[in-house]
């Protein structure tokens, strides 16, 4: 939902991975698109979508709310722009990498899911170690000193090494049922925590300044639409191999709510919710475009809902409509970013 300016060919990568997994010619880390956590799980309708704009964590990673950035100009000669970017791009790591796992536990596209599922936890580690020390590649200049920050990081460290683990695992030795399950149970907890990191980190580098809350607002919910189809392609992996299908048909639910809910705003606006029509004739096509292939698999997710399992083929054709429809997002939240003058 930040700007960064990228310094190599890391641009071509982040949707690379989105779409295929694939890394780059060159063997670096590829790092996919930029999202955020959205807090609510049931959205009731349109008039709930105001509460997209909301942080989701508090600055404990408990229960103190943060405040709702309002101008924020970040400051690219600090790397805080970068720093935030990839900050965001962990959120949706947290739920590409559980979806690669069972995706590959579940035999589908092996040739794209394990690969997937390797390069996304490459660049989950370097985001973290870059956040920390530093990587100029990223564009993120010296190490960090905001003790919350690193308290963060920390904390994501709890979670993500015991998952790490089974990564690892399912890379050297195959698929299980207790690994895959470890880290669709951790992906929520993961989830929620570099989420809060995102806030901390904004609070740390922005400067409220130029950015109007209304920008801000556009690339967070913009960010969350990449997400929610990770997430919802992870549902329906799990519902698949049989694997917790009624949380996860739970958890699915409240996801096309909102991502229905928030396509249509974005295609038409909605000013009381602080989301403006598409800026641009490219942004406005894009939308449209998306909006058609999702009203076309849109039934096929529903019917999951209702009670059916896919077979491979259509499990097939999820799993890649998905990661398609996420890469186009976040070649959509560059085109958002480039003209609200975020530098990306």
């Amino acid at each position: 939902m930040f700007s960064r300016t990228p310094k190599n060919n890391t641009e071509d990568a982040t949707l690379a991975v989105a779409s295929s997994g694939v890394s780059d010619a060159g063997g670096s880390s590829p790092l996919v698109g930029p999202l955020s956590y959205v807090s609510s799980r049931a959205l009731a309708g349109l008039a709930s979508l105001a509460a997209l704009s909301e942080p989701a964590f508090s600055k404990s990673a408990v229960d103190n709310p943060l405040p709702i950035l309002t101008d924020a100009q970040f400051v690219p000669d600090e790397g805080a722009a970068s720093r935030m970017y990839y900050a965001g791009e962990l959120r949706m790591l947290s739920q590409q990498i559980p979806t690669a796992a069972c995706a590959y536990h579940a035999g589908i596209a092996t040739d794209v899911s394990r690969p997937l599922l390797r390069d996304a936890t490459a660049a989950f580690d370097r985001i973290l170690d870059a956040l920390i020390l530093g990587d100029e590649e990223l564009g993120i200049f010296g190490a960090e000193t905001d003790r919350m920050i690193l308290a963060d990081v920390k904390a994501v460290h709890d979670i993500w090494d015991p998952l790490h683990r089974n990564v690892d695992a399912i890379l050297a030795d195959g698929p299980t049922d207790a690994d895959v399950t470890a880290l669709v149970d951790g992906s929520l907890p993961l989830l929620k925590l570099t989420g809060h990191m995102v806030s901390v980190v904004s609070g740390e580098y922005a400067d409220p300044s130029i950015l109007m809350q209304s920008d801000a607002v556009m690339l967070d919910i913009v960010g969350r639409q990449e997400m929610l189809t990770q997430e919802i392609a992870k549902d329906i992996c799990m519902v698949k191999i049989g694997l917790k299908t009624e949380a996860a048909r739970d958890e699915m639910r409240g996801a096309l709510q909102t991502y229905d809910v928030t396509l249509a705003a974005l295609i038409d606006g909605m000013p009381a919710a602080g989301v403006s029509p598409p800026p641009t004739p490219e942004i406005a096509a894009g939308l449209d475009s998306i909006a058609a292939d999702w009203a076309t698999l849109r039934p096929q997710l529903v019917a999951v809902l209702d009670g059916t399992i896919p077979d491979d083929a259509g499990q097939l054709h999820i799993f890649t409509t998905l990661n398609d429809l996420t890469a186009r997002m976040a070649a959509l939240a560059k085109l958002y970013a480039e003209d609200s003058k975020l530098g990306l």
